[in-house]
């Protein structure tokens, strides 16, 4: 079990996850003055969420609750790229790799999945 539970740490999703939520966090502080405390709260709740929901799909031992945990990790992610393209920042970049990685890893269960059937 805490084999399962370590291995969260060395997925690449999961890394860049929380690059991308580093990346946030540090620009809400640094611009907290022109975009006021309650939304720089709003946005550090709902960038928190991305690499909790990565985590707590890792250790889902039920795949269907797995697949439901990462869609919520994902739809975070949704949620958050158009509240700071509002507030002027723009890295693209890295949420396209992180949405891309969502995806990988989605076909990367699947395909586990299905080599199980067999």
């Amino acid at each position: 079990m805490t084999i399962e539970i370590d291995r969260f740490r060395k997925l690449n999703l999961y890394k860049q996850a929380l690059r991308f939520t580093h990346l946030v966090l540090e620009w809400t502080v640094q611009n907290q003055a022109d975009i006021g405390l309650n939304e720089c709260i709003r946005i550090h709740k709902m960038v928190m969420k991305i690499p909790s929901n990565i985590v707590k799909a890792a250790v889902e031992i039920n795949v269907k609750n797995k697949y439901k945990k990462l869609n919520h990790g994902k739809e975070a992610l949704q949620n958050v790229v158009p509240v700071l393209k509002q507030h002027g920042i723009d890295d693209n970049e890295l949420s396209v790799e992180l949405m891309k990685l969502f995806n990988g890893y989605f076909g990367f269960l699947n395909r586990k999945k299905n080599a199980g059937r067999g």
